[in-house]
């Protein structure tokens, strides 16, 4: 295999002759271009071998022309006559646009590669492979000190990305961007902020990589509702966002046109700027918004009737687009996601030749929309259902990405969690399965590992075969110095505790864990402790110690688990600061972390109807916020926190009558429980706690708001692990406008402040 064959020669020729790049603090060499026939990548590329071949070895390197007399004895990096001579070329004819070779020639070296990156990747590698250059993270980049360097002779390396296209969402950039942006490209991430001097973009076109169908439509006439999707209802739905409410309707033959119509704008817009991003882009995302209300018009639901899926009717949708854009157009891809309601393989329908699609690996805890425990390898028999649906796709896509998960969402609060036999194992399969895009969603800057996710997760894009525990030595020795040992350490413990872990990850919350108990507590905290310690000479080692006790205090401070609640409130306030120095989040996120330890802090006290009894609260942390249907989470000086959920007016029909609803219902084993209803509502304008009902707690139980549902929030927190978990439900309300309170002059709309649930 490709990935391999690079790494055998090396070995073979360890046991060479080997050509010095520098001998008791002197250049041996010089570094060569070719001044005639060079891009702005690969003047890059001979500046950084320079700078960093002086770094390491504290020798003065030149970097002279191919013209220019000098040394004869060189490094020739780039399309250069030398390699041209020796027959050292990237073929551009089949070569991926990424590829380099690295080999010895005499007593010359040749560093070159594809265009337009190919030779600036070759000299990371070799920086990698020869200096033992590592670029951990934007912050830490691992330079030995050697006077004397070396590579082996007869060397002869030929590589290049397994994924052409690599994307790692990590939620939130550095306050340091531009070296966030720099180690983003020396470790060969190519689809965002790289400048053409650094190879460009592998970009995909307008309007976006995700969820597309809003922006291609949000300009249809607002007179064709016919245009958009019709959901169980039979109502048409337009969306007012990339999340929705609605989709289009895939068969109408207007909508078709005019998607068609405004692809080849985006083209020719794309084109027409392409010198700023070296190339065009060649792959253009069309895919629906995030919902799942695709169109049930008769129609669209044809394929369904005789025996396919919605996937049928989508993929015949994105087949008419990429068929009538092929002609003109014959370098561009249409990529399609299989993600919700499209995931399963079709039945009829197959994509065409110049479609791509994106197989999403979504987790279970998106009940009803995911497949997948996030935690668990593919081969895992909780994940047999994602397994065949991958076999099936790969089988007929002519093209394949997946969208991977490597974060938890829905569980309220940050704890520590990590599987790194998953994420490395399941990148293999993805590989093996002939993927060509890799795409890594892990947005949890205050969860576990953070910053080795990142490399990591970079490192397996490039090379899946990659030994796994080597990146790991490589980054914890390098990023945690002299605490690199214990941290390994920690990272077992979290490791393995998830592993051994026998509830779902997905559908289950923190509470349910087995392995979140006073024991891992006492020796996670007792590694990070000694951790500490051990790094006392390293303010920036012990910084980094600090951000992995931010996951443990706050699931100890949830879980009710610290022995010392105020001394753990004040570590996780005083991380939290370093964690907000650190990141550019938004404001709204700021305030939210800031509230966060406000209410932690606060340790809230279950009001006295509800003290000594067997009681779960909820108060505004654990609320679900929508706020594409107006549903908010607010300041309110007179809720618990200081904060509630507020349910706006949204869309045409009235989301606020009397009278007022709400109840609760399970997602998974669709039974519906018991439902408030007010004819009447106190006149106050203060919060009341009314009593909803009784109700058997089970994973996927919901509290929902108001007739129309706009508000669902997870009680999934007051489940015990228990067979039976009978519990009284109680909401805490506030209504105002004149729906509700008689001459009001305030807008309409409810606030919910706290859920108590009390067990039988």
């Amino acid at each position: 295999m490709k990935f391999t064959t690079g790494i055998f020669m090396l070995a073979v020729a360890a046991s060479l002759a080997a050509m010095d790049l520098a001998k008791n603090g002197n250049a041996c060499v010089d570094i060569v271009i070719n001044g005639k026939d060079i891009l702005p990548a690969e003047r890059t590329a001979a500046t950084e071998l320079k700078n960093y071949l002086e770094k390491i070895t504290g020798a003065k390197f030149v970097l002279r022309d191919e013209a220019a007399a000098g040394n004869k004895n060189a490094i020739y990096v780039g399309h250069t006559a030398f390699a041209a001579s020796k027959g050292i070329e990237a073929d551009p004819d089949t070569s991926k646009k990424e590829d380099w070779i690295l080999k010895s020639e005499g007593n010359s070296f040749v560093i070159t590669g594809s265009r337009p990156r190919g030779t600036l990747y070759g000299v990371f590698d070799f920086l990698e492979r020869y200096g033992g250059i590592r670029f951990l993270a934007y912050d830490c980049t691992v330079i030995p000190k050697k006077e004397e360097l070396a590579v082996p002779d007869n060397i002869h390396v030929k590589k290049g990305p397994a994924f052409y296209s690599r994307w790692y969402v990590p939620g939130v950039l550095p306050q340091d961007s531009p070296n966030f942006f720099l180690f983003l490209n020396r470790n060969r991430y190519n689809p965002a902020y790289i400048a053409p001097e650094r190879g460009g973009l592998e970009l995909f076109g307008q309007p976006g990589m995700c969820h597309t169908f809003y922006a291609y439509s949000k300009d249809f006439p607002a007179d064709k509702p016919e245009y958009f999707s019709m959901n169980a209802s039979g109502t048409r739905e337009r969306a007012v966002s990339a999340i929705g409410p609605g989709q289009l309707c895939l068969t109408h033959p207007e909508v078709r046109r005019r998607m068609i119509e405004k692809l080849i704008s985006y083209i020719k817009g794309d084109q027409a700027r392409s010198r700023l991003l070296v190339y065009p882009p060649r792959i253009y995302v069309i895919t629906g918004n995030d919902n799942t209300s695709y169109c049930r018009c008769d129609s669209c639901m044809a394929y369904t009737k005789k025996g396919g899926n919605y996937t049928d009717t989508t993929l015949a949708f994105i087949n008419h687009i990429a068929e009538a854009v092929e002609k003109d157009y014959p370098d561009v891809k249409i990529l399609t996601m299989a993600y919700t309601y499209t995931i399963e393989p079709p039945k009829f329908e197959k994509p065409r030749k110049n479609v791509i699609i994106q197989l999403a690996n979504l987790g279970k805890e998106f009940t009803g929309s995911g497949l997948s425990e996030t935690l668990r390898p593919i081969s895992d028999p909780s994940n047999r259902e994602f397994a065949r649906i991958l076999e099936a796709w790969k089988t007929i896509a002519p093209e394949l990405f997946v969208w991977d998960y490597w974060v938890l969402y829905c569980k309220g609060f940050q704890f520590p969690y990590i599987n790194t036999v998953r994420m490395a194992g399941d990148m293999k399969k993805f590989a093996e399965s002939n993927a060509k895009g890799m795409l890594i969603e892990s947005e949890a800057p205050d969860g576990s590992f953070f910053a080795f996710r990142q490399y990591f997760g970079m490192q397996l894009m490039l090379d899946p075969f990659h030994d796994k525990n080597v990146l790991i030595d490589d980054f914890f020795h390098g990023y945690y110095g002299k605490s690199a040992g214990t941290m390994k350490d920690y990272l077992k413990l979290v490791e393995n505790s998830v592993i051994k872990e026998k509830t779902s990850f997905a559908l289950e919350l923190p509470r349910q864990f087995s392995y979140l108990n006073g024991d891992f507590f006492e020796k996670a905290n007792a590694l990070l402790d000694r951790a500490e310690t051990q790094s006392a000479d390293s303010p920036e080692v012990r910084e980094r110690i600090r951000l992995e006790r931010i996951p443990v205090d706050r699931a100890m401070l949830s879980l009710g688990a610290a022995c010392d609640r105020t001394k753990v409130v004040d570590r996780l306030e005083a991380n939290g600061r370093l964690l907000l120095a650190k990141y550019q989040f938004p404001p709204e996120r700021v305030k939210t972390i800031r509230d966060v330890i406000s209410v932690l802090r606060m340790n809230l006290q279950l009001p006295d109807p509800f003290k000594g009894k067997n009681a779960t609260d909820f108060t505004w942390i654990d609320l679900a916020p929508a706020s594409h249907v107006n549903v908010k989470l607010v300041d309110d000086s007179g809720a618990c926190g200081g904060r509630a959920i507020r349910i706006g007016q949204y869309g045409e029909k009235a989301t606020h009558k009397l009278p007022y609803e709400t109840g609760v219902y399970n997602r998974l084993s669709k039974t519906f429980g018991p439902t408030l209803r007010l004819k009447e509502v106190p006149q106050d304008g203060q919060y009341h706690f009314f009593k909803i009902g009784e109700f058997n707690i089970l994973p996927g139980t919901i509290l929902h708001a108001p007739w129309n549902w706009y508000f669902q929030t997870s009680l999934d927190k007051a489940y015990p692990s228990a067979p039976e978990n009978l519990c009284e439900v109680y909401v805490s309300l506030k209504f105002t406008g004149p729906v509700y309170v008689k001459d009001s002059k305030e807008e309409n709309a409810v606030y919910i402040d706290r859920i108590i649930t009390v067990r039988k």
